[in-house]
């Protein structure tokens, strides 16, 4: 959602530039896989051989549909949240427990989402569908949230905000097209 629409720009820049996207929620072995950069969101970055560049902030905030809220009610509390049908986000930190943080403060609130996917997106369509409460970041909840089809519940309390990182093998990685590449994201999410 990020990624895609810069590409044509960048991919006309750098016309002979050979790409290989590989897009997947899960953190990948990048040695392995043979990937130059990978882009992770996470809370923090572990100690380990690769090399990781801040490059943003995400926003995770909690959504559904309106019509699950005229079926069910809306919750005015995190605590009520219990008694709601939450879709939980399977690679997630926050799958089970929830580090709400709002006027008050934090509130963790303990949950069994009974519905538990591993992609940001088919989360999104089942909120949109109407199946229940979860978590989203900003960069997939803006345009449904935009258009009605989502709402936030307890606007005034959200989840911590995860980092956006760019990651590389080794500091030998940083060669001109990941810097050009890197670059490019850049400008895109300052725009």
């Amino acid at each position: 959602m990020v990624i895609a629409p810069m590409l044509p720009a960048f991919l006309d820049a750098y016309p002979d530039l050979r790409l290989t996207l590989s897009m997947d929620d899960r953190v990948v072995d990048m040695v392995e896989g043979g990937f130059d950069l990978s882009i992770r969101i996470r809370p923090s970055m572990p100690d380990s051989a690769l090399v990781a560049r801040k490059i943003g902030t995400v926003r995770q905030r909690i959504f559904a549909a309106p019509a699950y809220l005229r079926r069910v009610g809306v919750p005015s509390t995190p605590e009520e949240l219990q008694q709601h049908r939450v879709i939980g986000f399977l690679l997630a930190d926050h799958l089970t427990s929830w580090a709400l943080r709002g006027p008050d403060g934090t509130t963790p609130v303990e949950l069994d989402p009974p519905v538990r996917v591993g992609n940001s997106l088919v989360l999104r369509d089942l909120l949109m569908a109407g199946q229940g409460i979860g978590t989203l970041p900003d960069f997939v909840s803006a345009a449904p949230e935009a258009e009605g089809a989502l709402v936030r519940v307890l606007p005034e309390w959200a989840l911590p905000a995860p980092e956006v990182f760019a990651v590389t093998a080794s500091r030998l990685g940083m060669d001109a097209k990941v810097t050009a590449f890197l670059d490019h994201l850049g400008a895109v999410l300052r725009a």
